[in-house]
């Protein structure tokens, strides 16, 4: 999520974003998406076992206060920076 020489910004929202060091399957990508609101990735909940799996997750703002310019990496230690008018929103998907 960035820019390619100085271009192809990314233009949305997003409300978290997690890599796994393995693929999910296919019983677990549902369960994920289906809740109303998001669910900890580092807990296995229903048919989503990979939270061993779990590298890097990024709550958007949950755990910083929605405030500042740091995205804190809870899984991991590679902490992101707002940059270029990014900014933490209030809305829930």
């Amino acid at each position: 999520i960035g820019q390619v020489a100085n271009a192809y910004y990314f233009n949305g929202l997003i409300e978290e974003f997690a890599i796994w060091s393995s693929a999910l399957s296919n019983t677990e990508i549902p369960d994920i998406q289906a809740s109303n609101a998001p669910i900890d990735l580092r807990s296995d909940n229903g048919n989503y076992t990979s939270s061993s799996n779990l590298v890097h997750y990024w709550r958007m703002g949950d755990n910083d206060g929605g405030a500042g310019t740091t995205v804190t990496d809870i899984a991991g230690s590679l902490d992101g920076t707002l940059t270029n008018g990014a900014s933490f929103g209030t809305d829930t998907p």
